[in-house]
């Protein structure tokens, strides 16, 4: 007669016992790993809004081009204020021009401008974008000229979106908001020609206001947005407007800066 050896009980509990023990950790590792990406998607996710309206950005201002079409007087590229633009949101710069793009006009120069506002309901900024089609802009820039003059060239495009936004059709003017919790809007434009050796960098851009029917060899497009998480976290914060501007307080140590982030372009004009 052969001698059969089966598992004792003993050995069956401490099997099952390692068993349990091991998939107890690899679900553990599991659910670490799952976690892990999940944080990291976030953090991909967080900024999603803020590079995409970064990349909307650097492909429409390369596609200004110097245009013939356009009245003597106008300019091309301008940093100017839109006229809905309330006082305190000019802590922002804003930026206009008028790019080749794709649209349902004749042509395919359009009047464009990226600009913040303040929305009170989501205590944050919030990039706009506006445009107007291409047969509306220039019927506009001829309406828009004779009540400028080549100084207040700029008045031309605050013309053009006013004038645009009174015709009430969402086929001739689009107004986006691209991203929310974007601020510290600057834009770096440089003087055409070749400055004197030595001139500070800061008299190498243009000031506010000011335009040129030339087009510069490059802008640099900057701006700070803010994570997700870190977003959560101001509502009922006491943050303000102003806090958004003041690096040095507490509420921005604590609850901004952590979650910032820095974004900048340099878009290559074609001249």
């Amino acid at each position: 007669m052969r001698n059969s050896r089966a598992f004792t009980l003993v050995e069956l509990l401490v099997a099952m016992s390692v068993t349990s023990l091991l998939v107890v950790a690899m679900l553990r590792l599991f659910m670490d790993e799952t976690s892990l990406w999940q944080k990291y998607d976030q953090k991909l996710d967080t900024f999603r809004e803020a590079r995409a309206a970064m990349q909307m950005m650097a492909k429409d201002f390369s596609g200004l081009r110097p245009a013939a079409s356009a009245p003597t007087d106008f300019p091309m590229l301008a940093l100017i204020a839109h006229p809905d633009t309330q006082p305190e949101d000019l802590v922002n710069e804003e930026i206009y021009g008028l790019p080749a793009l794709r649209n349902q006009g004749a042509n395919d120069l359009c009047a464009v401008g990226y600009y913040c506002v303040w929305v009170p309901a989501k205590n944050a900024f919030v990039l706009r974008r506006q445009c107007t089609e291409s047969s509306t802009t220039f019927s506009l820039m001829q309406q828009a000229l004779p009540v400028t003059s080549p100084l207040t060239g700029p008045l031309a495009f605050q013309t053009i979106f006013s004038r645009a936004q009174k015709m009430q059709d969402d086929k001739v003017l689009t107004i986006d908001d691209l991203a929310t919790y974007i601020w510290d809007l600057k834009v770096v434009i440089p003087q055409t020609g070749t400055p004197p050796t030595g001139t500070p960098l800061q008299q190498l851009n243009w000031p506010q206001g000011n335009f040129s029917r030339e087009l510069p060899a490059w802008v640099e497009i900057r701006f700070k947005a803010l994570g997700v998480n870190a977003a959560r976290r101001i509502a009922g914060s006491g943050v303000t407007r102003d806090t958004w501007f003041q690096p040095d307080s507490d509420l921005y140590r604590n609850l901004i800066l952590p979650g910032q982030q820095q974004f900048v372009t340099r878009i290559k004009l074609c001249r």
